[in-house]
């Protein structure tokens, strides 16, 4: 015997307003969640490269960490991990940096190389000209008029 689903119309109720706005809060808090890495306010990003290019590379201990952190905090959202992280990492970061800068210069030298090379070519080639239009050479005798 075979036994199928019946046709039966679902009702779906309205929300209340409490348990509408209950379920977008959790919809918002999700979305929060889901995005753990901690992006720096521009304002905490220009106080930590201070510090970087003042020289502190990294802070000596716990209590000069949780200083950092009270200090990032008035300007956002900021805890203790994110800025160890942010000054374990840095040094990659200024590693890599410098990898590009160092890549795009050397394009840019080769490439100025390579113009350099085709103007002096060129040139050569124009003086070459001069010199044979100054210095017209008699075809019947293979010297100078």
């Amino acid at each position: 015997m075979d036994r199928g689903k019946s046709a039966v119309p679902r009702v779906i109720l309205p929300l209340s307003v409490e348990e509408s706005t209950r379920q977008r809060d959790l919809l918002q808090y999700s979305s929060v969640v889901e995005s753990r890495k901690w992006n720096p306010s521009l304002e905490q990003k220009r106080i930590l490269e201070s510090m970087w290019a003042s020289g502190t590379r990294k802070p000596p201990c716990e209590a000069h960490i949780d200083e950092i952190t009270s200090h990032l905090q008035r300007y956002g959202k900021a805890e203790a991990k994110n800025v160890y992280y942010w000054f374990r990492n840095e040094g990659t970061r200024e590693k890599r940096r410098k990898q590009q800068s160092e890549a795009t210069n050397s394009d840019c030298s080769a490439q100025s190389n390579l113009l350099e090379n085709r103007v002096n070519v060129e040139g050569e080639e124009e003086e070459a000209q001069r010199t044979l239009e100054l210095f017209p050479l008699h075809p019947d005798r293979g010297g100078l008029l």
